[in-house]
């Protein structure tokens, strides 16, 4: 599973690398063994995730899928602000086809960083967090937990809309600024 799918399914569907294995590298084999009087930035970062990860509300908009037959959008990229963002619409394209899930999704933004809470048909999903940088059209994620992955992930904006793409799905996540 990569990035995109973490995102797109919000994502997250489990912020894993491509077999499910944890990609963090952190064992105790590779534990911080310096003898010098430096601060321990492992721990720093450590404890930087894990407030990414903090509990949070989920949204409690239920959103189901829509099918759409008209072309798939060009994602067109945007300066994504500040803020809290709620799914609003969950848009699939054909020849993929909307089912009968029901998706609360909420997405909190604040400078480089993105927190995912997820409830995916009534089961809230563990909350995902990361850093992201822009790149042309595409957020490029760098998921820090609950495990390390990285992807990009086609985006527009548009007002206050942020939308993301799975063009390998194919279908748009539209959510709105609150």
């Amino acid at each position: 599973m990569n990035a995109n799918v973490w995102l797109v399914t919000l994502l997250l569907v489990g912020c894993t690398g491509e077999k499910g294995e944890d990609t963090s590298g952190d064992t105790a084999a590779d534990a911080d063994t310096d003898t010098d009087t430096d601060t321990d930035t492992d721990t720093d970062t450590d404890t930087a995730a894990a407030d990414l990860c903090a509990p949070q509300d989920p949204s409690t908009n239920n959103v189901s899928e829509t099918q759409l037959n008209t072309t798939y959008p060009t994602p067109a990229g945007g300066t994504v602000t500040d803020g809290t963002y709620e799914l609003v619409r969950f848009e699939v394209y054909a020849p993929a086809t909307a089912d009968a899930h029901l998706r609360a999704r909420r997405l909190v933004i604040e400078g480089d960083t993105l927190v995912s809470i997820n409830v995916n048909d009534g089961v809230l999903d563990p909350i995902q967090g990361g850093r992201f940088t822009i790149e042309g059209t595409n957020l490029a994620v760098d998921i820090e937990c609950p495990v390390v992955a990285s992807g990009a992930l086609p985006y527009t904006v548009s007002g206050n809309e942020l939308w993301l793409f799975d063009p390998s799905e194919p279908n748009v996540q539209v959510y709105t600024k609150l």
